[in-house]
């Protein structure tokens, strides 16, 4: 959040005598500390991020304005913040802005693109000196989100991102924060880079920082290079972490399986499970997902009528992964009447679950039934958007009824419904296909 002010303000009274409250009924809070000054002159910070490491940059300062009087005393802008978080807390908001939040993103900006030269141009050896030269740490210290931007765009850079890493833990005013940690985690398992990993999780077990989603992090990474048991080991070595091996933690464990394609292996570990394990619909949303994937279809009904045996309720999740799953097989008639089935428990059909269905019925040329599912969603009351416009699009081009596509275009535009990228290229591809390459240049 950032604050625009100019204040004069008392320690003795903590009072604005410069300045308006947008409640001006409102008297500013007893703060927090009182200033050794007794008076400070202020017109601009940022309260999440410059204040929250107490530092002034000096590049705020402008002619017209100076973003503070405080002789660079570190402890004044603790102070400081202090009082006005305290009072914006209570609710009291500071008025008469005279600067523009622009310029802290300029200067923000700024150091990102200064890092991130350094980081392109030096070589790993010789990196943090590069950095402290430059001057990059008062950036650091007065945005972590700096960091965190700059570990994201080096994600695959290996180890210049880790010693970026390393130097920034070292800057004044600055700590790593769990998105730090886990964004360099994730870094460092796609180099293969697994004891510095390690070594990083019993930093942050050090900080108490640790929780379940560092685990499913590296539960992914390992299940992506198709090292399934350490991602097991993973899973059974939280507790010795001081982390609860849960269910949403083992859910983590099942996911990262299926989507690496080993269902056959998630199956297995769900069958011999403690019993302290209870499983949600989330739980067989994943393995039925995971069965999709595979694709068995077999395997899917199994798990889901597993599912309705045990007293464990599909939710939207789960409905939309088997209609999915029986389209791709060709089950469109027993996807509706998994549809249908969805009213009778009281689960009611989103405009994704429909388009599904309008989608699969043009690949079939069943263009009446595209059209009269599409009008039973209009029906029931769900609104339709344009993954669902898009379908039926698809299913007019299919048959080359293109009058129709038009007419959907113009509803959708009736409705404030844009299109996007994948509404122009069915429309393009269809006509194109039909030889009216004309129409469609004048559709482009």
């Amino acid at each position: 959040m950032v604050v625009l002010a100019s204040i004069t303000m008392n320690s003795a009274s903590a009072a604005p005598v410069g300045g308006a409250l947008l409640h001006s009924q409102q008297q500013p809070p007893k703060p927090l500390l009182h200033l050794p000054n007794s008076r400070i002159n202020f017109h601009s910070f940022s309260f999440s991020n410059l204040f929250s490491g107490g530092i002034a940059p000096s590049s705020f300062r402008t002619p017209a304005v100076a973003v503070a009087d405080t002789n660079h005393d570190q402890r004044r802008w603790l102070a400081l913040a202090a009082v006005v978080r305290n009072w914006l807390q209570n609710g009291v908001l500071l008025y008469e802005c005279t600067l523009q939040m622009h310029q802290l993103k300029i200067w923000l900006m700024e150091h990102l693109k200064k890092i991130c030269r350094i980081m392109i141009s030096c070589p790993k050896v010789g990196l943090d000196v590069r950095l402290d030269h430059s001057g990059a740490g008062v950036g650091v210290g007065a945005s972590p989100e700096i960091v965190e931007n700059v570990l994201k765009r080096f994600e695959n850079a290996g180890m210049v991102s880790y010693r970026f890493f390393e130097w920034a833990g070292k800057q004044r005013n600055y700590t790593h924060n769990v998105e730090a940690y886990h964004t360099m985690i994730g870094s460092l398992a796609k180099i293969r880079q697994f004891e510095l990993m390690w070594d990083l999780v019993g930093t942050m077990r050090s900080k108490g920082m640790l929780s379940a989603e560092t685990f499913c992090i590296i539960m992914r990474k390992y299940a992506r290079m198709q090292k399934v048991d350490e991602a097991l080991y993973t899973f059974n070595v939280m507790e010795k972490y001081g982390v609860s091996s849960n269910l949403a933690a083992f859910n983590g464990l099942l996911s990262a399986l299926c989507k690496s394609k080993n269902v056959r292996k998630a199956q297995e570990i769900f069958d011999n499970r403690t019993e302290h394990l209870v499983p949600d619909s989330k739980t067989y949303s994943i393995l039925i997902d995971g069965w999709g994937r595979e694709p068995n279809l077999p395997k899917a009904r199994e798990t889901f009528r597993q599912m309705v045996h045990v007293g464990c309720n599909p939710d939207i999740v789960t409905y939309g992964i088997m209609v999915d799953i029986l389209c791709k097989a060709g089950r469109v008639d027993e996807a509706y009447g998994m549809l249908k089935s969805m009213d009778a428990n009281g689960c009611s059909p989103t405009s994704f679950i429909y388009s599904i269905l309008v989608h699969t019925y043009g690949i079939e040329n069943r263009i009446e039934d595209a059209i009269n599912t599409f009008m039973e969603m209009v029906k029931n009351g769900v609104e339709a958007d344009v993954a669902v416009y898009n379908a039926l699009i698809s299913a007019f081009c299919k048959v080359n009824k293109f009058k129709n596509v038009f007419r959907v275009l113009k509803e959708m535009d009736d409705k404030g419904i844009i299109p996007n990228a994948r509404t122009c290229n069915i429309v393009l591809n269809g006509l194109i296909g039909q030889g009216q390459s004309d129409e469609a240049y004048r559709v482009f």
